[in-house]
């Protein structure tokens, strides 16, 4: 039954992008959004499938330009990553392979929502995501009571790939209980991020459907705290409050429901999961804290750690301090290795990623595409500077966890509303 609804999903793929690209793209969002990301068509994952088949006829049917600010992303971080591999000692074959596969998944969605998406869609593309978002986060709660993740191991059965780490409730956790919400992925850390993102900019997305953004809130603020990870828990509570002390300043009826909402929301969660409410907001709050965590009885990460990972690290890359290993020197490390790493772990931080793969070099180059981000998408909506807060502190706590693409979907999303507002600056290239 998997298997015919994968196939059916490919089909519908290519039958719906060649009638139109921006249908065909909607149904790859519903489907990266909703399905787990162990579903294969033979050797090539479902979502690398449909986004081939989406950028293939874009670039075949359509004669058109392309935006200039969809192909910052290629000149700003794949060159300089690449060219940084060539002075690793990594093999370039794998290094290759996995930037190919890095910028399909992670950077093409960006590029072909500016240049299929129109201004005039942007309304109904969030609402897609959002729709898409309430289905599997109520999945994501019952996720949280059932003994394992039942639709992420059926696809896993099938096709074995993947990770099962934390779906058999194993220790590469950051604290706080064994039971977890993980949706559509292999644990909380992943699924917590991917809820980060969507409910952080729909809480400060003014445009949309406001009782959609209300359930998106909503679901999305319940699963980070269902997933048990203060990565996801940590940067929710300091955008909830910056939200609830910008709803004081403006006194006002409507002020006064969201606030008396939001104080209610969090009085019914405290009802209905009491433990899980104290435990994991405990876990967040206590995060620098180590000896206060120790008592809570929480366990994982603690801030001696992370400071001795990095000295560890920055020993550890004395020898090519400038490159790095190479890019995506991690999964290198798994491969090799057949294991994490004994110290580092997984390289569970932004900082630990991007210097093991690319040296201080490629760190320094991650964070200037992500400042060019913040200023470009801030310069009309600055309360967009809080949906980038978020995820800065979300990938500094546990690195990047498969969600870039994610993040890059909803700045792409940012940008047409700045273009819509500078619709005479906007540039393009001619591909005729």
């Amino acid at each position: 039954m998997i298997i015919f609804i994968i196939y059916f999903l490919f089909l519908a793929e290519i039958i719906l992008s060649l009638k139109s690209l921006k249908l065909g793209l909607y149904l790859y969002l519903a489907i990266r959004l909703v399905l787990p990301t162990t579903a294969r068509l033979g050797s090539i994952s479902l979502n690398s499938a449909c986004i081939l088949v989406v950028l293939t006829i874009f670039f075949i049917k359509e004669k058109m330009n392309i935006r200039r600010t969809s192909l910052f992303p290629f000149p700003l971080l794949v060159l300089p990553l690449f060219l940084l591999g060539l002075f690793a000692k990594t093999p370039i074959s794998f290094q290759f392979s996995e930037l190919m596969q890095f910028t399909l998944t992670e950077l093409v969605p960006f590029f072909l929502m500016l240049n299929i998406i129109k201004d005039e869609d942007k309304n109904r593309c969030c609402q897609l995501i959002y729709i898409s978002f309430i289905i599997i986060g109520i999945y994501g709660i019952i996720s949280f009571f059932l003994p394992y993740n039942i639709l992420y191991m059926s696809f896993y059965d099938i096709f074995r790939v993947g990770t099962v780490y934390e779906a058999s409730g194993e220790v590469l956790s950051m604290g706080a209980l064994n039971g977890r919400a993980t949706g559509n992925t292999s644990g909380g850390i992943i699924w917590g991020q991917i809820c980060l993102i969507v409910t952080s900019f729909a809480l400060f997305d003014g445009d949309s459907n406001r009782k959609l953004r209300n359930a998106v809130v909503f679901l999305g603020s319940l699963n980070c705290l269902l997933c048990t990870k203060r990565s996801a828990l940590v940067p929710l509570a300091l955008i909830l409050l910056i939200y609830l002390l910008q709803r004081l300043s403006k006194i006002n009826l409507k002020s006064i429901t969201v606030i008396l909402s939001m104080i209610m929301a969090v009085l019914i969660l405290q009802s209905f999961f009491p433990d899980i409410f104290e435990r994991n907001f405990i876990a967040a709050l206590k995060f620098w804290d180590d000896r206060a965590a120790e008592n809570a009885g929480l366990h994982g990460s603690t801030f001696n750690m992370r400071m001795e990972q990095a000295t560890y690290l920055n020993q550890m890359i004395s020898s090519c301090a400038l490159q790095g290993f190479g890019f995506n020197y991690p999964t290198y490390y798994v491969q090799v290795y057949h294991g994490i790493h004994p110290f580092m772990l997984g390289f569970e931080s932004i900082y630990f990623s991007a210097v093991a793969s690319s040296g201080y070099i490629g760190f320094i180059v991650w964070m200037f595409f992500f400042v060019r981000i913040y200023k470009k998408t801030t310069a009309i909506n600055r309360q967009y500077r809080y949906v980038h807060l978020a995820y800065i502190i979300s990938i500094f706590m546990s690195g990047i966890q498969s969600t870039l693409w994610l993040y890059l979907v909803i700045v792409a999303l940012m940008f047409l509303k700045e273009e819509r507002g500078n619709r005479s600056n906007v540039q393009t290239v001619n591909i005729d």
